[in-house]
């Protein structure tokens, strides 16, 4: 069952990729959804905004799955059932309510615009 598992992973991880080079060919991400700023990330528009959101969410879902810490579990249970637009409304708004951040990473913003809206988020989070 186990390598059952690992190559329906694979196929999952490979499936991603493959999504993300065809919408690179077609032009419609603009961006890769690494390392952007919050400066950055209010500079692009509503559609690389969301493939943006969604790419590191997908991310920290996965690295946190594979990585076995379960770091960010307060995140999927507090937001596991949000949409995309949800996501992107709490960075955007954290964003927008603390500019002096907005030289931080994206990730690091998200973890801390989902933080704000969750109960269960640890201190470090918020």
């Amino acid at each position: 069952m186990g390598v059952l598992n690992f190559c329906i992973d694979r196929l999952r991880f490979l499936l991603a990729q493959a999504s993300i080079l065809a919408l690179l060919g077609a032009g419609l991400l603009s961006s890769p959804a690494s390392a952007l700023t919050g400066n950055e990330y209010q500079q692009l528009d509503s559609t690389s905004r969301a493939f943006h959101v969604m790419g590191m969410v997908e991310a920290m879902k996965y690295a946190d799955d594979l990585s076995g810490t379960e770091s960010l579990k307060w995140m999927f249970e507090c937001a596991g059932r949000w949409t995309g637009a949800q996501f992107e409304s709490a960075l955007t708004t954290y964003i927008e309510k603390n500019p002096y951040k907005s030289s931080y990473r994206t990730p690091s913003l998200l973890v801390s615009a989902v933080g704000n809206r969750c109960a269960n988020a640890p201190m470090w989070a918020r």
